[in-house]
């Protein structure tokens, strides 16, 4: 039960889309992944099983310098753009970026690699490109680039790259979570989900330098979607999630919310003393929503309304069964208390309008009952609820 109330938090019925290409989103030209040919052909060589690209600390600079650079030109400011730029280069270390388009790990125009000289602020002029730091560990401007006056060798030295780089795979872990359950990276009305799983993790982020669009839209958004769930699994076999980002690994993808939210709220009717008479009237349809449950929840990903731009075949949900008792159920949560947590899911809105007398009867119903149930003297008859029971066998059998 308790799994299921956690659900709740994450599900709603926004995450329908006209096509896959829109669950993209818009990326701008300087704010795509730019990688040189060298690392590029790393990652198209790299050792899938281990998932980390032996990437070299002077490939790391210039990845995080170039794409720096960009997203400077794209009107980010310095502070923001070194952290998206070091997070990026990260996750390229641990082998987010996946081998080749051909397994869909990112669309093909968000990924530029850089073929011409660049003149980098951080090794000599010559062919050995070796890194250059001073006796406390800091980078040391060996060139004559003018690219130092975008402040890149300054921002390198204060930002904490300790901590940005422990959190990288907890925020990759959050983003392929967001995507999974609202089938899109980033939209202002997911911040107080985002808060919500970010404060899961007991974590504290480095610096506010960033926000939520940064860091889990321009900084991920080029890696693709088949590559969040991928690198995620990976993090998780590694102990690189938290725990609450772990609990959170299968939960219902997008697309299938109408059944987890519907299941939710069969399960907390369950927990009432007017579950025995709604299981023998709809005992069937009760199995059925049983077993679409468990299909999605077995499907994974293969249930996600996007699951294509995953590289898995999608599966058909059903939701005949759901659409049967959701005009129900929204009658029971309408009489729960205002703040209980499924009043809030609106998948279950637009089915409930097919047909709201039913709505209207439950609720009736169950306010009726809890009424006469408070009248009661004795706490003890209250709470097991035997003239609440007496009630509603009366009330079903006059209503079906």
């Amino acid at each position: 039960m308790q799994s299921i109330l956690r659900e709740l938090a994450d599900l709603n019925g926004d995450v329908a889309f006209d096509s896959e290409k829109a669950a993209f989103g818009y990326v701008k030209p300087n704010e795509r992944l730019y990688v040189t040919e060298e690392v590029l052909a790393l990652c198209q060589t790299g050792n899938k099983s281990q998932h980390v690209t032996d990437i070299k600390e002077h490939e790391m600079l210039e990845i995080c310098f170039l794409n720096y650079h960009h997203l400077v030109q794209s009107g980010m400011s310095v502070r923001t753009a070194i952290r998206v730029a070091f997070l990026r280069t990260v996750w390229i270390r641990y082998g987010c970026l996946l081998q080749s388009n051909d397994d869909r790990a990112t669309p093909i125009n968000e990924v530029v690699v850089e073929t011409g000289n660049v003149a980098y602020p951080f090794y000599s002029n010559d062919d050995s490109r070796k890194t250059g730091y001073s006796d406390d560990g800091k980078l040391l401007k060996l060139s004559s680039a003018d690219v130092n006056d975008f402040g890149f060798i300054k921002e390198m030295n204060d930002m904490d790259h300790k901590n940005w780089s422990f959190v990288s795979t907890i925020l990759w872990g959050v983003a392929a979570h967001i995507f999974r359950v609202r089938g899109h990276h980033y939209k202002v009305e997911y911040e107080d989900l985002y808060n919500r799983t970010w404060a899961g993790t007991t974590l504290i982020l480095p610096d506010r330098e960033c926000n939520w669009s940064d860091l889990c839209r321009v900084a991920i958004h080029p890696f693709g979607i088949k590559a969040l769930e991928r690198s995620a699994s990976y993090f998780e076999q590694t102990a690189k999630l938290s725990s609450n980002l772990v609990l959170r690994r299968d939960s219902i993808p997008a697309g299938s919310a109408l059944i987890g939210t519907t299941y939710a709220a069969m399960s907390m009717l369950k927990a009432t003393p007017f579950w025995n008479s709604f299981e023998k009237c709809y005992a069937d349809v009760i199995n059925g929503l049983t077993e679409d449950y468990n299909t999605v929840k077995t499907a994974g990903i293969n249930a996600h309304q996007n699951a294509r731009l995953y590289g898995v075949n999608p599966i058909e949900v059903r939701k005949s069964n759901a659409n049967v008792l959701v005009p129900i159920l929204m009658g029971f949560i309408d009489a729960t208390p205002t703040n209980s947590a499924i009043r809030g899911q609106r998948v279950m809105v637009k089915p409930a309008q097919a047909n709201p007398l039913m709505t209207n009867i439950m609720r009736e119903w169950v306010v009726a009952a809890i009424e006469r149930m408070s009248t009661e003297t004795s706490l003890e008859k209250a709470l097991t609820g035997k003239l609440a029971q007496a009630i509603e066998g009366k009330r079903v059998v006059e209503l079906t």
